[in-house]
């Protein structure tokens, strides 16, 4: 027994070994990634700052020029869509006129005479003949291809 107890002490003892190895282990791992991380939000703090100047440098220089260098192109704009705005309404009156004088030219709906048939009684007694008026030389036939 006392073997036993004697493995099972030294394995427990290998067992605390191996335990706090891997816990160095992971604490060594555990300060890399701060170590890393540190790193990584400076370079962030780093680029914030850069973009921040870039930003008040912009602001700056519009202060300064009023937006000038840009208002050439905005005013170019300006003026290309006023034009297609002026062919716009040109284009509507052209169609408002032409819609004007195709309603004059068309008689009111209540003028236009309806079209009236006439049915002819038929006898009841007498069955539908063709008509034999017709010469068999003009009955529709086709005519050649020249």
């Amino acid at each position: 027994m006392v073997k036993g107890v004697k493995k099972s002490s030294s394995s427990k003892a290998a067992s605390l070994d191996a335990r706090d190895k891997i816990l160095v282990e992971n604490f060594v791992g555990l300060q890399r990634a701060m170590t890393n991380l540190a790193m990584k939000f400076e370079d962030l703090s780093d680029n914030i700052s850069k973009l921040l100047g870039i930003f008040e440098l912009s602001a700056k220089d519009f202060l300064e020029n009023k937006g000038s260098s840009s208002m050439g192109v905005e005013k170019d704009l300006i003026n290309k869509l006023n034009s297609l705005l002026e062919q716009n309404k040109a284009i509507a009156k052209g169609l408002l006129m032409m819609n004007d004088n195709a309603r004059r030219q068309e008689p009111p709906r209540s003028q236009v005479p309806k079209p009236t048939f006439v049915q002819q009684p038929v006898p009841q007694n007498q069955s539908f003949q063709p008509s034999t008026n017709i010469a068999p030389e003009s009955q529709a036939k086709p005519k050649p291809l020249q």
